[in-house]
């Protein structure tokens, strides 16, 4: 499944993150977009699509749809776990 987000919260992720790769990383693990909707986001976008076509792969995560940032996006933050070491991300079903 996919969701949709405000991308003007992304975008003002993105800028408080100070355009970071690993801030670029969560944000993009945390936020499943269309990618479509990714358009328009200059270097963002490949990371919001790669986010997108991993999370359509999992199909049994649960998520909402994520309009501003605040307990969501930290919600989601929490959700997954990277091991860094095998260089692969597993995410936990969220509630």
């Amino acid at each position: 499944m996919t969701y949709t987000v405000n991308l003007g919260a992304v975008r003002a992720a993105w800028n408080a993150y100070g355009g970071q790769a690993r801030g670029a990383l969560d944000i993009a693990m945390a936020i499943p977009v269309k990618a479509g909707d990714a358009q328009g986001l200059g270097d963002l976008a490949p990371f919001l699509q790669t986010a997108s076509a991993r999370m359509d792969a999992m199909a049994q995560i649960s998520a909402t749809v994520i309009d501003e940032f605040g307990e969501n996006i930290a919600a989601c933050l929490a959700g997954y776990e990277a091991d860094d070491e095998a260089s692969e991300v597993r995410f936990n079903e969220l509630t």
